[in-house]
């Protein structure tokens, strides 16, 4: 299969939550039909702080990646920040 990922020009990504939203789709699209709250929890993310995020957005940890929308992917990013963003 062949994905196409379009940059969407609403968000910020000067802010820093764009390059963590970049880093967590290509971490959650890095392994083949594989649950997306266990590989961002074997990645480089700690799991209890995962299973928040994945609370806070209204998201099973058992989903797949091609079921997250560009929003929600945002807002995982958001929430899994390792520092503020700088403002």
């Amino acid at each position: 299969a062949l994905v196409r990922f379009v940059r969407h020009t609403r968000y910020e990504l000067g802010d820093g939550i764009g390059a963590r939203t970049d880093a967590i789709v290509k971490l959650a699209f890095s392994q083949r039909r594989k649950q997306t709250g266990k590989v961002l929890s074997r990645g480089d993310y700690d799991p209890d702080k995962v299973a928040a995020a994945f609370a806070a957005t209204g998201l099973p940890l058992e989903i797949r990646p091609d079921r997250i929308s560009v929003d929600q992917f945002y807002q995982l990013g958001y929430l899994l920040r390792k520092e503020p963003p700088c403002r």
